[in-house]
């Protein structure tokens, strides 16, 4: 039991690095969704896996203007 205790704690190493960062959450839901995911990796101007400041406020505002564009439309 003990000699897997290394090799359960790489897997684990492994599945963290593979988690995407926390700003990806793009609806705020505490998931991130592959709506979420999509969207975030658009935005990601330096594809470094996480929104910045200014990648975040571009997000932001885009989904604010196409939020109003699709509002405005319904009758």
């Amino acid at each position: 039991a003990a000699a897997a205790e290394p090799r359960r704690l790489r897997r684990y190493s492994r599945w963290q690095e593979d988690q995407p960062h926390p700003s990806f959450d793009v609806d705020g839901d505490g998931t991130i969704s592959s709506e979420d995911m999509a969207i975030a990796k658009a935005f990601d101007k330096d594809n470094n896996g996480v929104l910045d400041k200014e990648e975040t406020m571009m997000l932001r505002t885009a989904l604010a203007n196409e939020g109003i564009r699709h509002f405005s439309s319904i009758p």
